[in-house]
């Protein structure tokens, strides 16, 4: 689900703490609300987005190496080789030098731990901007104010019902830059002509 895919007032039963129309799933709500934030310009929404992306596929690929790890130190398969060095390990691992290939398998697990401290690393960056965020809570009141505003602007009334989350955003961004437009031709000229 995504904010192309949720309307207004589906996101605003979330913002009040009603998880229904995302299934309940907090996972799922968490993820929507930054793409939201970003979608309202913040720096922060696009960048946790990307951190949550970093975080799950350092982990995924640690545990798909520790996955190929555990069958290849009982047996040689040729395609787990091969899926260890696509995901960039490249030592030899050859079968009949089992004393080398243990110690390369072994090798690689050490370096494939650092992908954990990476992830961690990740984690506790995205902690502390979540924290960051944890104070400024918005209500659903904050975009019901909003609606008369836009829908004056737009030359017809929103209907929270029918409007997407991404359309509202668009709206949005686009009212705030013909209001800052606005406010810089209104601003008094002095006796040079400048602002």
């Amino acid at each position: 689900m995504t904010c192309k895919n949720i309307t207004m007032t589906d996101f605003l039963k979330c913002i009040d703490g009603d998880y229904t129309p995302v299934e309940n799933n907090f996972e799922i709500w968490r993820d929507l609300y930054y793409e939201f934030i970003s979608l309202r310009g913040s720096k922060d929404g696009g960048y946790i987005l990307k951190l949550r992306k970093d975080i799950t596929g350092l982990e995924l690929r640690f545990n798909i190496v520790i996955s190929c790890i555990e069958v290849l130190k009982q047996i040689y398969s040729k395609p787990l080789a091969d899926e260890l060095k696509s995901q960039g390990f490249l030592l030899p691992l050859d079968w009949s030098n089992k004393p080398q290939y243990l110690n390369n398998l072994n090798k690689i697990l050490s370096k494939a731990k650092s992908m954990l401290i990476q992830a961690d690393k990740k984690k506790a960056e995205l902690k502390d901007i979540e924290v960051k965020y944890a104070d400024k809570k918005i209500t659903s009141e904050d975009f019901e104010n909003y609606q008369p505003i836009i829908s004056k602007y737009q030359g017809y009334r929103i209907d929270y019902n029918v409007v997407s989350v991404l359309e509202w955003c668009k709206i949005v961004n686009q009212y705030e830059k013909y209001i800052e437009m606005k406010s810089v031709e209104q601003k008094p000229k002095n006796a040079y002509g400048k602002s």
